[in-house]
């Protein structure tokens, strides 16, 4: 039994690998369609993306935190940046400034391994345009789906084995001081 068990588990997990090995398909353009102009500035969401020119900005939060049942959407992290921030020998941001991000977006964590995902957005400096950010923090918890998903669909012929998997949660998310947190500031974007 356990030589069975053990081949169709090893079958699985092969047949698993080999899904996500397929090539990617190749789509051609359809000859009855125009093919449109090609500009020499490609503008999205009103942002002239050309120029890639970035500055990193390092920061950390203030004090620790972590999901909990009192996490809502809008609440507010302080971060504080950890040097100084030059552009064209100007002083952008100064190391120890203070600023706020507001949390826009929460996912709980889940069954199956499913971990708690925190979106942070809003930074604002003093001396930055802050349409020129790209102001956008993700924090995931620890994500328990890559063994529990293989693990459930082994065990999903051995009735009612696959189930249990369900009450494996995912990590939550901590964000520490300890945690280096960078965003980015496009100093030569054209903004509309």
């Amino acid at each position: 039994m356990n030589k069975i068990l053990l081949s169709v588990i090893s079958f699985l997990i092969i047949f698993s690998t080999a899904v996500h090995a397929a090539e990617a398909e190749v789509y051609e353009q359809i000859p009855d369609m125009p093919v449109a102009p090609v500009s020499e500035k490609v503008l999205v969401k009103k942002y002239d993306y050309t120029n890639p020119t970035r500055i990193p900005i390092y920061l950390h939060i203030e004090k620790h935190y972590r999901t909990n049942g009192d996490t809502k959407v809008g609440d507010e992290f302080t971060f504080i940046a950890e040097r100084n921030v030059y552009y064209n020998g100007q002083l952008l941001v100064k190391s120890g400034e203070k600023t706020t991000a507001r949390l826009t977006h929460f996912l709980r964590r889940g069954m199956n391994g499913i971990p708690s995902i925190l979106i942070l957005e809003g930074f604002q400096f003093e001396n930055l345009d802050s349409r020129k950010l790209d102001d956008v923090f993700i924090k995931r918890g620890f994500d328990n789906t890559l063994f529990v998903l293989p693990l459930k669909w082994a065990l999903t012929f051995l009735y009612p084995l696959g189930s249990f998997t369900n009450l494996v949660i995912g990590g939550e998310a901590r964000i520490s001081p300890k945690d280096d947190i960078i965003i980015y500031y496009y100093p030569e974007w054209d903004v509309e």
